[in-house]
């Protein structure tokens, strides 16, 4: 297998291309990376490659390909593509027999100890079990000793900054979580530095950004890759540090990850992790003020963690500097958000760890749940199945085991209860009643629910069943090409079309419940347009104010605020959106709870993200 790096190099040297047996992988991720690459780009190149060998008379008849072989591999267990478009295309020279499916069926980043054989084994059975929505007795068995490893492990006010990855399914969660362990930083360690987005009207230079109230709005209402308030805090690389470090063995440089393209083909794209070195300016004059992402001399120095154990590192191989880039805003007018491109990488999203081997302790936490593979994801990440420790609520019908669990290792179930229930802080546990209640929080707008095992592993039943059937049909293939029988049909068990066709009631079987919703509400709005519904009742904050209004900007160019102005629960309000950058957008709504006036307003003016991975 060749690496996709020098794939070009080495077929430009060959003289015999159809010696080669080709391999790729093709990893069903957020941001769609192979070895750090962008995948479109090396799939291209390796296709273009394969075209021109059929096109200079190697092509057989028994093999259109020749002897050019491709060799695809794929987990469809995992996330599909987070996109509002349907994430497969069924073509029939594809499923008809263009290809052949062979499965593997263990997974290949779990260590391999002969003294360990049985458990590892057992492990694979459960990971199987957890990609086909199984709630199996050695599944609950082991997510109840994931909670015990976990026990002593809570929010992020304890968590250690190093040799420790937090998962979580939903962004709001880990930037609660990042927030958190970074405020910690800068109290203890030499620098800290506060850096506010700013938002101004597309094509707008210099001055002439948004004032608080528009900003605000757009806050609530725009899905950001970027924080609208990123802190910095942490030692600087000792090519940089100018104070004393007063302990040498804890000096810690900030764990940060790229949250834009930046150089592809040095491989600092989105979702490369690695840490700060340095920042500049180191601070602002009073610590409780943050500085404008606007300001001329701002900017970070990332260096990758593969190159933190370097002694000699090189710019644009090792490091990169980091300044504010312009992120376009799903609004009227298109308002442009100045920020840095990183964010605080000691919490990931569920879809941000794909394709990633985490050989460190991994604290999983299964709230918030929301989509089909996510726990399969979660768990598969580890190399070893006892790195796995989950932290935060529990299942509701594991909660008795849990607490049971704890007790028999000597461990306080009401403290780890109230100490998990920290982890997210929607939940508060009542020893009286030894149950679970949801907190209220008044930027919530869908009401939380306590979720069974049985939920959390199929959160999506229409998504569940396509999938499920996908999976039945290339074991199928696989069997019958390993057993020299005929090729099954592309149908499901049931004899019905795997993927719904078009009219079909679940049509649109990829979305998400929140998506689903969203789109229904939509339609329902649309009909009353149709019907010439009133739109002038209308008085919040609408878009069209969005549009630049100089009266309305801040003309002053102020470049440090007051800790004050900032919204405390800044990525709060901001929904998620990891990886939508490029993807077919879907028109939704706004949420369930806002009046009726607002809902058609919306529809007539507001697009926003349909992704998978803006469910927050």
């Amino acid at each position: 297998m060749l690496d996709v790096d020098i794939r070009a190099s080495v077929f430009s040297q060959l003289s015999n291309l159809l010696s080669v047996i080709q391999a790729f992988s093709v990893v069903w991720a957020s941001g769609l990376v192979i070895g750090r690459m962008c995948a479109w780009d090396a799939m291209t190149k390796i296709l273009g490659l394969a075209d021109h060998a059929r096109h200079r008379g190697f092509r057989t008849e028994s093999d259109e390909y020749g002897s050019c072989h491709l060799i695809l591999f794929g987990d469809f267990k995992q996330l599909p593509p987070a996109t509002s478009k349907p994430p497969f295309i069924a073509l029939p020279r594809v499923h008809g027999g263009a290809f052949d499916f062979r499965v593997l069926r263990q997974n290949r980043r779990v260590i391999s100890d002969v003294a360990r054989r049985e458990e590892i084994e057992n492990f694979h059975g459960i990971l199987h079990d957890v990609a086909h929505g199984i709630s199996s007795d050695r599944v609950r068995t082991f997510l109840v000793q994931a909670y015990v490893r976990g026990a002593q492990r809570g929010c992020a006010a304890d968590a250690p900054f190093e040799g420790v990855t937090s998962v979580f399914a939903k962004r709001r969660y880990r930037d609660t979580y990042n927030r958190t362990i970074v405020k910690r930083i800068g109290k203890t360690h030499n620098h800290t530095l506060k850096v506010k987005a700013r938002v101004r009207a597309r094509g707008q230079r210099g001055g002439g950004f948004y004032g608080e109230k528009k900003v605000a709005y757009l806050r609530r209402k725009c899905k950001t890759q970027n924080l609208w308030l990123l802190q910095l805090a942490g030692d600087f690389h000792t090519s940089y540090e100018t104070e004393e470090v007063v302990d040498p063995t804890k000096q810690h440089m900030m764990r940060a990850m790229l949250s834009t393209n930046l150089a592809v083909d040095s491989r600092f794209a989105n979702g490369t992790q690695g840490r700060v070195m340095m920042f500049h300016p180191k601070s602002t004059k009073d610590k409780h003020t943050a500085l404008s992402a606007g300001h001329s001399g701002l900017m970070t120095r990332f260096l990758k963690e593969t190159s933190l154990r370097k002694d000699e590192l090189f710019p644009d191989i090792d490091h990169i500097d980091v300044q504010s880039r312009p992120e376009g805003l799903n609004a009227r007018g298109e308002p442009i958000m100045l920020q840095l491109s990183l964010v605080p990488a000691y919490a990931l999203t569920i879809h941000k760890t794909q394709a990633l081997s985490i050989k460190h302790v991994v604290c999983g936490c299964l709230e918030g749940i929301f989509a089909w593979g996510q726990l399969y994801v979660l768990i598969s990440r580890v190399t070893d199945p006892a790195n796995l420790h989950l932290i935060g609520l529990p299942p509701k019908d594991l909660v008795e085991e849990v607490g049971s669990a704890l007790k028999r290792a000597g461990y306080s179930d009401i403290d780890a209860f109230i100490r998990w229930t920290d982890v997210s802080r929607e939940w508060e546990y009542k020893a009286s009643s030894k149950s679970f209640a949801q907190k209220y929080i008044r930027e919530r707008q869908v009401p939380m629910t306590h979720k069974t095992l049985e939920e959390i592993l199929n959160p999506q039943p229409v998504a569940g069943r396509v999938l499920l059937k996908l999976l039945d049909y290339i074991d199928r293939v696989d069997r019958a090409s390993k057993d020299g029988s005929p090729r099954p049909k592309f149908l499901g068990d049931d004899r019905e079309p795997i993927f719904p066709p078009s009219g079909h009631p679940d049509e649109l079987w990829w979305l998400t419940e929140l998506s689903r919703r969203k789109t229904e509400e939509r339609m329902a709005r649309d009909e009353l347009l149709e019907e010439g519904a009133d739109e002038s009742d209308n008085e919040e904050v609408s878009e069209d104010d969005i549009v630049k209004d100089k009266k309305d900007c801040d003309d002053d160019d102020t470049d440090v605020f007051s800790e004050d102005e900032s919204d405390p629960s800044d990525t709060l309000l901001s929904a998620s959106s990891s990886s939508n950058a490029g993807q077919p957008r879907l028109p939704l709504t706004s949420g369930p709870h806002e009046s009726q006036s607002s809902f058609r307003r919306g529809a007539s003016s507001a697009i926003l993200s349909g992704s998978q991975t803006s469910e927050s």
